[in-house]
């Protein structure tokens, strides 16, 4: 095994810069066992040189929270998340060995979609109740490289323009949060031949139009 794979930690597979050389997820899915397909990938480079978009970190992810609380990712997120922001109408797949799939297959609605986005603009509470550490929440909205936190991708903010930080799914799903102007904008769709297109509606149009509403 290369060696370097003994360097790779959670802080690395949460900002995508574990170093694995990644294809597609569709060698990942047609393979019987998701992790030991991941964990075979050989190393591209050294782990936190380099971002590269990997769900199949998601994934390892999952595999280890599965194994750490000793219940599937889904079974623990209804526990401590999705319970109390009273999320119940959901479908999370899981892979052959039955862990919850990591980076991608969640379906949820819109307004829950929101609360999430409700739960990090208020820094982890949720109506008096601190579901998330606050500092959690500064850690995985700060950038980092490519402009990537904790699976959130973020747009610093500079003069004149504020701090966005967005949850980007396949298909147009998105959850954008603007902390400046407390705003959360949440888009569902399949749009999966362009799924940026949403968040460049909200960048052209809505962002534009909240900021010239505050100075006026």
């Amino acid at each position: 095994m290369d060696k370097r794979k003994l360097e790779i930690t959670v802080f690395h597979l949460l900002t995508m810069t574990a170093g694995l050389r990644w294809t597609s997820n569709k060698e990942m899915e047609s393979s019987k066992n998701w992790v030991r397909y991941i964990l075979e990938r050989p190393m591209e480079q050294q782990p936190g040189i380099a971002m590269n978009y990997c769900c199949g970190y998601s994934h390892l992810l999952s595999a280890i929270l599965s194994k750490t609380s000793g219940m599937d990712v889904s079974t623990f997120a209804q526990k401590f998340l999705f319970g109390p922001l009273d999320i119940k109408d959901y479908r999370w797949p899981s892979d052959a060995q039955g862990i919850s799939n990591g980076g991608f297959g969640l379906a949820m609605q819109t307004i829950d979609m929101l609360k999430i986005g409700y739960l990090y603009l208020n820094n982890g509470n949720w109506f008096s109740k601190q579901i998330l550490p606050e500092s959690w929440v500064k850690d995985s909205t700060t950038a980092r490289l490519n402009s990537y936190g904790y699976h959130w991708w973020v747009l610093s903010g500079k003069v004149d323009i504020p701090k966005v930080y967005y949850a980007q799914g396949y298909g147009g799903n998105n959850i954008i949060i603007v902390p400046d102007y407390q705003l959360i904008t949440v888009f569902t769709g399949t749009i999966f031949e362009d799924s940026s297109r949403p968040f460049r509606l909200f960048n052209e149009l809505i962002l534009p139009a909240v900021m010239n509403i505050n100075q006026a």
